[in-house]
């Protein structure tokens, strides 16, 4: 029987067995068979001897983008965006032609002028948004004036040039807002620059700039300003004496042009000042500028040149926003450009190449804002995961992509095992070496589930059709013909190096007497034998298709209660086995193998990609995350047994589309711990909006309320929420629990709402916590205690009942 072909309606089980951390895959199968173990017969052949080299696998990474269009025409009337920011919660606020939006990575809030509304926003221009020290948010527009948002309430309140009173804003047309170390807001407008004391409430503008437009304000380690103006960039001293107006000349180290729009820090040294034609690098100590274009020489295209934004990635690369030349990535030490364009009927691509804004928020990802085509997010992922396959027209390729076994050996060289026969892997010369059945006789058959490197450095091939043995001489290879001529499906060697070879029946070559031992069959030995391992106190495991057996170090069958207990709990087959090294251990569903990196993580083979399971330093805490051929695999199902880690750490996955390896140590988890918020509150299925009154049982949003006072007659309640972790958000997962109705928490992977009806009177703490898309738990999460009175009628034995508990109050 072909293992690897027949194999049908397989279902595999994870088992922990909590005396010994050992875990035992279980697989199901449809077809069984059985063999007889024949006698022992050696052929031999000579062959040409190849010269192998010492191999190692280095990988060229590339990296996946994927821009993501988040809020565009379906959302907005208008798809111009000005301004985007990351407020200290995490919420994100996207600053639009059309009104402020705010973005919990699943629903926008918008806020827009209305005449009747007096504490709404007082412009729908929104050019820039700042959050203090005091979290207060300011919201500047174009011709409407300075807004402060209190986002408790809701309400915005406004500043507006008045010419008929005193120490008030300059210009009701705000391009940049910054707060100095004394707590001073700035704001940059079209008419100068102000200050603003936020407990006096006066404005004060500066009067020694000629400049008008003050579009962007950097404050340096040494409270130094720096201005980006239509007059060039302007330094002003700690107290705020003009020092120096840059201007652009003919001088090709002068600034490239006058109309400065960002100022961003390389260091303590250097500033980015980007221009309408092209981007410099500042020297403060020189006061030289060195000039960058879009193509970065060619100054005759000073369109794509305009750059109007600048950020710098968590990799240290500068990404700069071009209006009308798309998305600039530069790396300044490298001198690297990579530029990306919209193109038509293309996916993952930037949606419009004039960008107006940009920012990166707290986890590193890129927020592209356009002009005209609304917000996309850049999610990027360096591609990891390599390939090694079978090509059609390439001789030096894989003899076969469905693979079975790989294996390292003495000098460093990887060897796969195909359904096709042996295909050997050097670095040095990039070729593969192909052995089979038509090119050298002895070899038994092409289907080659195993190897084993023996103490003499020969290597143990186990085939379809029994074993063969590969020794080499003086660059000569020796094939001898073992006559062991069943079906063999795995090899394995004791720490006393006696040979257990697996197939129907299990047989041990014991290498000090040169014996071979065969077992006698039972109930589970007569069965199929998938693996073999060998634990720490030198016991050995047999899985099989009937399950486990277990063989002290004289190689008799322990009768271990704990193994019976699997087998009639799976009846099935067992295929993988692990110890685990951890106190803790683990329990999940795994299918192919498992194999433990350098890092102490386990990497798991499944019928739909591979996962990590990795340990946190901080007890009981595990972390999963799963991959597919979103993120980078060529394939998302693998083969039985085709697992492997080769000295240098690499791990590889054998599948029937060829070998997946990679090197743990560059395949990164998402470890941002999302803030989790509660965002709306539902009574009888529709929203309970602010009131001062208490018109409703809302005084202030429902993000920042501790305690909920209910009447009995409002027991049908909803609440919504999110996890402000913006990346693949979709796959964030959620958990709440009600205190004093629900004993457990309740898990909902992705789902976003709790709802509870009808809710009795009493005290109550709903509880809810959330992950990222990789897992990661923000445990603390947030709660909200809850009070729901009783009807008149048993109002005074609750009131009574009330007293005598301890009704908390968040801390």
């Amino acid at each position: 029987m072909n293992l690897k072909k027949n194999v049908k309606n397989f279902k595999f089980l994870f088992e922990k067995n909590k005396s010994k951390n050992m875990f035992f895959i279980c697989l199901n199968f449809q077809k069984k068979n059985l063999f007889e173990i024949k006698n022992l017969k050696m052929k031999k052949i000579i062959i040409l001897y190849f010269l192998i080299f010492y191999v190692f696998f280095a990988h060229s990474q590339e990296c996946q983008k994927k821009f993501k269009k988040i809020l565009g025409n379906k959302n907005l009337s208008e798809s111009v965006i000005f301004s985007i920011y990351q407020d200290k919660m995490g919420f994100l606020w996207i600053g639009t032609q059309n009104g402020l939006c705010k973005y919990d990575g699943y629903n926008f809030t918008f806020y827009k002028t209305y005449k009747k509304k007096e504490n709404s926003i007082s412009g729908n221009s929104i050019i820039c948004i700042f959050e203090d020290s005091e979290n207060k948010m300011w919201v500047g527009t174009e011709n409407n004036g300075l807004n402060y948002f209190d986002r408790k309430k809701e309400k915005f309140y406004h500043f507006k040039k008045n010419e008929n009173k005193k120490n008030n804003i300059s210009s009701n047309s705000i391009l940049s807002i910054k707060e100095d170390n004394n707590g001073i807001i700035w704001i940059g407008t079209r008419n100068g620059l102000n200050s603003f004391n936020k407990h006096q409430k006066k404005f004060s503008k500066l009067t020694n700039i000629k400049a008008k437009s003050i579009r962007d304000i950097f404050i340096d380690e040494e409270e130094n300003f720096w201005l980006a103006t239509e007059k060039g960039l302007i330094f002003l001293n700690k107290e705020k004496n003009l020092k120096k107006n840059y201007n652009s000349t003919e001088d090709t180290t002068s600034i490239s042009n006058n109309i400065v729009n960002k100022i961003f820090p390389i260091n303590e040294e250097k500033l980015l000042i980007t221009t309408n034609i092209g981007f410099n690098i500042f020297n403060k100590k020189t006061e030289k500028f060195e000039r960058h274009y879009y193509d970065f020489n060619n100054y005759r295209d000073s369109i794509k040149s305009e750059i109007v934004d600048v950020i710098k990635d968590l990799y240290g690369n500068f990404w700069l926003a071009s209006f009308g030349g798309g998305l600039i990535k530069w790396n300044i030490e490298k001198n690297y450009k990579e530029v990306f364009n919209f193109q038509p009927n293309k996916n993952n691509v930037i949606s419009k190449n004039h960008i107006s804004s940009l920012f990166l928020d707290k986890s590193g990802l890129i927020w592209i804002g356009t002009y005209g085509d609304g917000l996309s997010k850049l999610e990027i992922e360096e591609t990891k995961f390599q390939k090694t396959e079978h090509l059609k027209e390439e001789k030096n390729s894989l003899i076969s992509n469905e693979v079975y076994a790989i294996f390292q050996d003495h000098e460093d060289n990887i060897w796969y095992g195909t359904e096709k026969g042996i295909s050997i892997f050097y670095e040095k010369d990039k070729r593969y070496i192909n052995i089979n059945t038509k090119n050298n006789k002895n070899l038994k058959d092409n289907s080659i589930y195993s190897f084993l490197l023996d103490d003499e450095k020969n290597i143990i091939v186990a085939t379809a059709s029994g074993l063969n043995k590969i020794k080499f001489k003086n660059g000569i290879a020796e094939i001898e013909n073992l006559e062991i001529d069943e079906e063999a499906y795995f090899l394995f060697q004791d720490n006393k190096k006696n040979i257990w070879i697996a197939g129907n029946g299990l047989s041990i070559f014991d290498k000090k007497n040169q014996k071979l031992k065969f077992f006698e069959d039972n109930e589970i030995l007569s069965q199929q034998i998938n693996y073999i391992f060998q634990s720490k106190n030198e016991d050995i495991f047999v899985a099989t298709e009937k399950g486990l057996l277990v063989f002290d170090k004289n190689q008799e069958i322990k009768d271990l209660n704990i193994i019976s207990e699997i087998n009639k709990k799976f009846q099935n087959a067992i295929y993988c086995i692990y110890e685990d090294k951890n106190k803790d251990g683990i329990s999940d569903n795994v299918i192919y193998g498992i194999i433990e990196d350098d890092e102490n993580n386990l990497w798991i083979s499944t019928n739909n990609g591979i996962s990590i399971i990795k340990y946190s330093n901080r007890k009981n805490e595990i972390h999963f995350k799963n991959f597919n051929t979103k993120n980078g695999l060529h394939t998302k199902s693998f083969n039985i047994g085709a697992f492997y880690k080769n000295k240098n750490g690499l791990v590889f996955f054998g599948s029937n589309k060829g070998v997946l390896f990679f090197n743990p140590k560059n395949i990164k988890i998402n470890n941002f711990i999302p803030p989790v918020f509660i965002t709306d509150f539902e009574l009888f299925f529709e929203k309970v909006e602010i009131s001062d009154n208490e018109e409703t049982p809302l005084n202030e949003h429902i993000n920042y309320t501790n305690n909920l006072v209910l009447n009995h007659k409002q027991n049908n309640i909803l609440f919504r929420f999110s996890a402000l972790s913006f990346y693949n958000n979709e796959k964030n997962q959620f958990a709440y629990k009600m205190e004093g109705i629900d004993e457990d928490w309740i898990y909902v992977k992705n789902k976003r709402e709790a709802s509870y009806r009808p809710l009795g009177h009493g005290t109550y703490k709903f509880l809810l916590k959330a992950s990222n898309s990789d897992g990661i738990w923000n445990e603390k999460g947030t709660y909200i205690d809850i009070f729901v009175s009783p009807p008149w009628y048993l109002r005074t034995c609750a009131i009574n009942r009330t007293n005598r508990r301890s009704y908390g109050a968040k801390t």
